[in-house]
């Protein structure tokens, strides 16, 4: 959209609505191949009152019946929050339409050391800077997909800017 930008002149505004069939719609996602070393997910963004969605890393494999799932962040409610163990924790607080930059960075592979990261910064508070987080399931090894998946269930928006997915730089 024009004139939203966290850089530049525009942004990815996604605007969710009510009685849409499935929950997780409207979604969107990027495939990907990160096997070894450190992958990266950054983006900036920008919620209006009511959005609720989710940004995910998971992995499909070949003849395997579901994905696993690597991390799993949560924009909700002002609220930004990590799943961990089967719970969610708040991360920070997010403002209707401030813009907070977000960078995830896991280890893939089957070595030891598998863990990811989350920095979060968000104008006038502290950043948040969390490390060796676990994976949501044990053998999540690859990442071939990162979505962003909106659970609203009303006519609401968040905006997506300055997307990384890749290699860890």
């Amino acid at each position: 959209v024009e004139g939203v930008a966290h850089s530049g002149k525009r942004s990815l505004c996604i605007t969710d609505a009510k009685d849409l069939k499935y929950t997780f719609n409207p979604h969107f996602f990027f495939t990907c191949a990160v096997s070894n070393g450190a992958a990266e997910t950054a983006f900036a963004v920008r919620m209006k009152p009511g959005a609720n969605f989710f940004v995910e890393w998971r992995r499909y494999g070949v003849g395997e019946q579901a994905y696993k799932t690597g991390n799993f962040l949560q924009f909700c409610n002002g609220e930004i929050r990590v799943r961990q163990a089967g719970q969610m924790r708040k991360v920070a607080d997010l403002p209707a339409d401030t813009w907070a930059t977000v960078r995830m960075v896991g280890q893939m592979g089957t070595g030891t050391g598998r863990a990811w990261s989350l920095t979060v910064d968000i104008p006038g508070q502290p950043a948040v800077e969390l490390k060796e987080l676990a994976y949501l399931t044990d053998d999540f090894t690859t990442l071939n997909w990162v979505g962003f998946c909106s659970m609203a269930a009303e006519a609401v928006q968040f905006h997506v800017d300055d997307l990384y997915i890749g290699a860890a730089r």
